[in-house]
């Protein structure tokens, strides 16, 4: 390993990144000096706006992976080689991205893919999981039995993307399913292991092979992402608890830009069965729509905005009191 390769490493771990992280940016650092024939270091700042056109022209890479070799080269560049930071943001800017909308599936395709496609309980177990509980490939190969919450209605996502803990829904249905399947199996670790390294997660790439696997025996259009169809059922199951007009944070991405893509494809089905009409209490100020089981207090307008506060009015004088002021007045003037 070189010492220029060594630093990166040690600069990324003491940052806290992942090892995906670690690994992409070694990655993106090494084509760069592979495309040259040359060490990183001994390249300039023109060559490298060089290798990006070739990227993107030549290779026609997709927005996000010149971005990541944009965040990776920025990277080694101003914290192992300590370069002047202006001049790297010139010489490397970010790529837009395109505004894509994912596919996704209608229930009686989802219910096909469910049955036709996965003859193997533990495959219809594992995409079951995937869909109901809207999970991350990644965080549905690492769950264990102890995160399956049945009293609450509850599955832990410990440690998932970003390193961050969070909870998302146990559906009866999906509750059902894994207990069949946990009798048939009887997993001890992890609730999804390897076949042949019981004590180890399932891969990744086993999980995507299952899914595209089932795709075809179903005959279903297109193959869309197996993320996209778990993130598409958070979003949908959100606004089923919320008003129109909000956009809710779904289960798998504390994004809200993230979660226009999604609500933009899970479709208003409209308040749920046991709510005849929407609840709208009435507070001080005016009438706020009961959103997720949390009331929101009107917003208030700053006086920035050219808003001023109504004085309070001064209360109302008695005809007692008037008398007596009257009274008063006279005297002083006799």
């Amino acid at each position: 390993m070189s010492k220029l390769r060594q630093q990166l490493i040690e600069e990324l771990v003491l940052r806290g990144c992942a090892e995906r992280t670690q690994e992409a940016y070694v990655q993106q650092v090494r084509q760069l000096a592979g495309h040259f024939g040359q060490a990183p270091d001994r390249l300039s700042e023109g060559q490298v706006r060089e290798y990006l056109l070739h990227l993107a022209r030549e290779r026609q890479l997709a927005a996000s992976t010149i971005n990541q070799a944009v965040c990776a080269i920025r990277f080694f560049y101003e914290r192992v080689l300590h370069r002047e930071v202006s001049v790297l943001r010139q010489a490397l800017p970010f790529t837009r991205k395109p505004v894509l909308r994912p596919q996704v599936y209608a229930t009686g395709e989802l219910e096909k893919l469910f049955t036709v496609g996965c003859p193997h309980p533990k495959h219809r177990a594992f995409l079951m999981t995937v869909y109901g509980a809207g999970l991350r490939l990644n965080e549905a190969c690492h769950l264990k039995a102890e995160h399956l919450d049945a009293a609450r209605q509850q599955i832990r996502i410990v440690q998932g993307k970003g390193r961050k803990d969070r909870y998302t829904l146990l559906s009866p249905r999906l509750l059902e399913e894994l207990r069949a399947y946990w009798r048939m199996f009887r997993p001890q670790h992890w609730l999804f292991p390897a076949t042949r390294t019981p004590e180890r997660p399932m891969v990744d790439a086993t999980g995507q092979r299952i899914y595209y696997q089932a795709v075809q025996r179903a005959g279903l259009r297109g193959s869309p992402p197996i993320s996209w169809t778990g993130r598409a059922q958070s979003a949908k199951k959100d606004r089923l608890t919320c008003p129109k007009p909000d956009l809710p944070t779904p289960k798998s991405s504390a994004s809200r830009r993230s979660n226009c893509s999604w609500t933009a494809v899970a479709p208003w089905t409209g308040w749920p069965p046991n709510w005849a009409s929407p609840p709208t209490p009435s507070v001080p100020g005016g009438t706020v729509p009961w959103a997720g089981g949390v009331e929101r207090r009107p917003l208030r307008r700053s006086r920035r905005a050219g808003a001023q506060r109504p004085r309070p009015t001064p209360p109302s004088r008695s005809a007692s009191s008037t008398a007596r002021s009257n009274t008063s007045a006279a005297s002083a003037t006799s």
